[in-house]
């Protein structure tokens, strides 16, 4: 004859782990307080190209201090996604009512997951553009080009199958 879980213990771990999910909030407000200084930095590379701009500046390096600033705020938006991403999975009150397995299983994370990876594969394309536009020497581009090249596949092939489950 089978045994049968303990319905006391089951209650148990339900009841901590719907305490400790609080402890969530605290990444979750370290990455959306991240993110606004990221964008606060991205704001003022924008401010600094655009001041070069105004002064007639314009070369390939000016370009390329734009698309730090762009690469700047995907990496902003990716630390937003997570923050308020880990909220929603964990702390925020519709999960006051929902079990957590039951999050887990219907994929959040997943999804989750999938926004991310996809905002750093344009992360990567950026930042291999900029290095393109700063003219680094030509076996370091190759490396650079191979390894995010690399990274960026290895990311679709995720967003792809991970899709798929």
């Amino acid at each position: 004859m089978p045994k049968t879980s303990d319905p006391r213990g089951r209650e148990f771990v339900h009841a901590w782990l719907a305490r400790i999910r609080w402890l969530m909030l605290v990444p979750s407000a370290v990455l959306i307080l991240t993110s606004v200084a990221t964008i606060i930095w991205a704001t003022a590379k924008a401010g600094k190209f655009v001041t070069e701009a105004l002064r007639g500046a314009a070369d390939t390096a000016l370009l390329a201090d734009l698309l730090g600033a762009i690469d700047t705020y995907l990496i902003a938006t990716v630390l937003l996604v997570l923050g308020f991403g880990l909220y929603e999975v964990f702390s925020s009150p519709q999960t006051d009512t929902t079990d957590q397995s039951e999050l887990i299983r219907t994929g959040v994370l997943t999804k989750l997951e999938i926004k991310v990876a996809n905002v750093l594969v344009l992360v990567l394309a950026v930042r291999f553009a900029q290095e393109l536009l700063t003219g680094a020497p030509g076996r370091e581009l190759l490396w650079t080009a191979g390894s995010i090249g690399i990274i960026a596949v290895s990311l679709v092939l995720f967003i792809r199958f991970a899709s798929d489950r």
